[in-house]
């Protein structure tokens, strides 16, 4: 009993890393349709393949949710402002 919990658990986790990666993909398209819509420069295809570069379906979505930010916030929210 305990194999087969598991072997559940782990495909669930694997599917869901793949969830991760789909959303990753479609965040990052809509984040570079509101980009393109504010300043008129297309970055979609260069920001996706940017994301296939990063290891890992978890870090493929945060990067995706920053971009996502950065399509959305005042870039002046976005940046560090060290003394």
């Amino acid at each position: 009993m305990e194999v087969l919990l598991g072997a559940a658990i782990a495909m669930l986790a694997a599917e869901a890393l793949d969830i991760c990666r789909w959303a990753a993909e479609r965040i990052t398209t809509w984040a570079a349709g509101r980009w393109r819509k504010r300043n008129g420069i297309d970055h979609a295809e260069e920001w996706l393949d940017d994301l296939n570069e990063r290891p890992g379906n978890i870090l493929k979505l945060i990067s995706a949710v920053w971009l996502a930010l950065g399509a959305v916030l005042p870039p002046d929210w976005l940046t560090l402002e060290l003394p």
